[in-house]
């Protein structure tokens, strides 16, 4: 079930136990900033001669 809280989104699942029933209320977390560091242009990455390499089967 989802419920809608004062224009946020609030997830609530309903748990059947053996003797009850659990609530259980999920809680996204708000994205986290770094306003305390300096103001800085954006920029442009670019590389080269860059390789990687993927280990098959694990």
């Amino acid at each position: 079930m989802v419920t809608e809280k004062s224009g946020e989104m609030s997830n609530t699942l309903l748990l059947k136990n053996r003797n009850s029933d659990v609530k259980v209320q999920i809680v996204p977390l708000q994205a986290k900033t770094l306003s305390h560091l300096p103001k800085r242009p954006k920029v442009d990455l670019a590389f080269s001669d860059l390789s990687y390499t993927v280990v098959q089967g694990s």
